[in-house]
């Protein structure tokens, strides 16, 4: 009987350390590359949000690389840590290399290697939610916001705020055709022209005390303040006219 019941204790025992114990075992030790990684990315944030206040929300810090003095020194023991870029005047984008101080402001900060950081930028960017045709015009309803990745876009952005400012001064139109789901730039939108290839425009001649509106066609297209070529069918000349408003312009010079 007693045997029977040090038999049980036994595998009791054993059972215990199988289940139970693992449970307890110390997780893996943090990476000492992610550590130093993580400690330079604070310090990024921390810069940027300093000399950038109003643009860092819309920046992310990625570490690409360490200097291997750095490497070292951050990876055995978490340190004060501030970024140094001297004579950096414009805003960093993409890849961009600063210097790394370690230290404090009573004993002082001494250089502890360099850091390439990749500096992404993010916006509300618009995006048509279906092809829209070259010329047609932008109403709300084709459009959605993203957040999106900014930092090699080509062009300007068309963010909400920027595209309901150009709204306030009248009707956007697609200058191009847009495709469903990319996002927008500044040039893909422009206003209606004030005059087309073509089309009538009375322009207003002055020389001296004589006044004259000739009816002339638009030799290419402009918007209101722009400088195009008029042709005059009854004068047969071209000239040179700002336009005023649509189908409207002002002489400049005769061709």
């Amino acid at each position: 009987m007693i045997r029977a019941v040090e038999v049980v204790m036994r595998l009791l025992a054993f059972l215990f350390v199988l289940l139970v114990l693992p449970a307890f075992r110390p997780g893996p030790l943090p990476d000492p590359e992610a550590q130093a990684a993580a400690q330079v990315r604070a310090a990024a944030r921390a810069w940027l949000e300093a000399r950038y206040p109003s643009l860092a929300p819309r920046m992310e810090v990625r570490v690409l690389r360490l200097s291997p003095e750095a490497q070292d020194t951050l990876a055995a023991a978490a340190l004060p840590l501030r970024i140094d870029a001297p004579g950096r005047a414009a805003l960093p984008r993409g890849r961009t290399q600063v210097a790394l101080l370690g230290g404090n402001d009573t004993a002082g900060w001494s250089r502890l290697g360099w850091a390439l950081l990749y500096v992404a930028h993010y916006d509300s960017v618009l995006i048509p939610t279906r092809r829209i045709a070259a010329d047609e015009p932008l109403t709300e309803d084709a459009l959605r916001t993203a957040w999106v990745e900014t930092t090699t876009f080509r062009g300007e952005p068309l963010t909400p705020a920027a595209f309901r400012a150009l709204r306030a001064d009248g009707e956007l139109l697609a200058e191009r055709s847009l495709r469903e789901g990319r996002p927008l730039r500044r040039s893909d939108v422009r206003p209606p022209y004030a005059a087309e290839v073509g089309d009538a425009v009375a322009m207003r001649f002055q020389r001296g005390r004589i006044t004259l509106l000739l009816p002339c066609k638009a030799r290419e297209p402009g918007f209101v303040g722009d400088v195009i070529r008029l042709y005059s069918p009854d004068t047969r000349t071209t000239y040179r006219a700002r336009l005023t408003a649509a189908g409207a312009a002002e002489w400049i010079e005769t061709l």
